[in-house]
């Protein structure tokens, strides 16, 4: 994965507006309308594998990094990757998490995964109090299914 370079998404291009259209139901009217609507909400972020909208609240202190392939496949990750992203777009002492929400908050309307930024200085009141980095063998730790 290289790294993340920031965009300037100042033109919807033909794919995305196609992507627009097919992903909502929309006229092309209607998609370039909501990519505008989206360029003006979002930082933009791609590497070779990703594109990633950063939003951030009201009050600009969370952050909500919204993560989709390029190509619009479905995400087969090791979760090391979405760790470098954070660290690149938000930095690496700054905490996030998925939320797994209830039946009655969900939101799946594409294949994007969504990570909760907490404001610089603060963490989550649950988690490890330490860290522990190893290296390991993925092929000696897999499970043999």
């Amino acid at each position: 994965m290289n790294p993340l370079r920031r965009i300037n998404a100042a033109r919807a291009t033909p794919d995305t507006l196609e992507s627009y259209m097919r992903e909502y139901g929309l006229t092309h009217r209607q998609a370039i309308s909501h990519a505008q609507s989206a360029r003006a909400k979002a930082e933009l972020y791609v590497n070779d594998v990703y594109m990633i909208q950063v939003f951030r609240n009201g009050d600009q202190s969370c952050r909500r990094l919204a993560i989709r392939r390029l190509d619009h496949g479905v995400i087969k990750r090791d979760w090391r990757e979405f760790q470098a992203i954070k660290n690149q777009i938000v930095g690496p002492e700054i905490e996030a998490c998925e939320l797994y929400p209830a039946e009655s908050r969900k939101v799946d309307a594409t294949n994007v995964y969504h990570l909760w930024c907490l404001p610089a200085g603060q963490q989550f009141p649950f988690g490890y109090t330490e860290g522990d980095v190893r290296e390991y063998d993925r092929e000696a730790t897999s499970l043999n299914l």
